[in-house]
């Protein structure tokens, strides 16, 4: 049910100069056991791909996107964020979507009008995530097992993003959501499931 296998293209030494300028849209950190190294995912606004960088400072460019001329094409990615498992997530526009360990590429949800920032948990034993739609002003909690949306806020004005928080002292658990000029801190968003 894949829609695509995302493939390295081309190595970069950080710090190389290149052509191709990167427009930071998200971050999602991670360690490959595989290479022994710690490795972040960038998601690249200007070139709409999945960029990683490695510890030993190479920057490798995934075969996909509106101009990698591979089989998936990201339209302005914006979140990103891995599960315990090694799978990232990505928003954009209309889509999240999953990228797998073995770099297989599929659709968890769809339906957004400008998929934002998101966050995930899985203290309920499977990836939940919580996503703004900034062109709806709505944060959604997406499980990420089933694709099932539920709108849990709703009024914001062009939400960039939405993450999951807590209360140090108490422990109480909230939502944060960021506007362009305010965040809000809100109820736990979990307790509708």
């Amino acid at each position: 049910n894949g829609l695509g296998h995302l493939h390295h293209r081309t190595a970069h030494a950080a710090g190389a100069a290149v052509d191709d300028p990167a427009f930071c849209r998200g971050l999602a950190p991670r360690f490959d056991a595989a290479i022994n190294q710690h490795v972040v995912y960038f998601l690249d606004g200007n070139l709409q791909q999945v960029r990683e960088v490695e510890q030993s400072s190479l920057i490798f460019d995934k075969d996909h996107g509106n101009t990698g001329g591979g089989l998936f094409v990201f339209n302005d990615p914006a979140g990103a964020r891995l599960d315990a498992a090694g799978n990232l997530y990505i928003s954009s526009t209309t889509t999240i979507y999953k990228i797998a360990q073995d770099q297989q590429v599929s659709v968890v949800a769809t339906g957004f009008g400008a998929a934002a920032g998101m966050d995930l948990t899985e203290v309920s034993g499977f990836p939940l995530l919580l996503g703004a739609d900034e062109a709806t002003g709505e944060i959604v909690l997406v499980q990420a097992d089933t694709g099932v949306k539920t709108v849990v806020g709703t009024g914001f004005a062009g939400p960039v993003a939405a993450v999951f928080s807590s209360n140090p002292v108490t422990g109480d658990l909230y939502y944060d959501v960021a506007e362009p000029t305010r965040i809000y801190r809100l109820p736990d968003p979990r307790i509708v499931f």
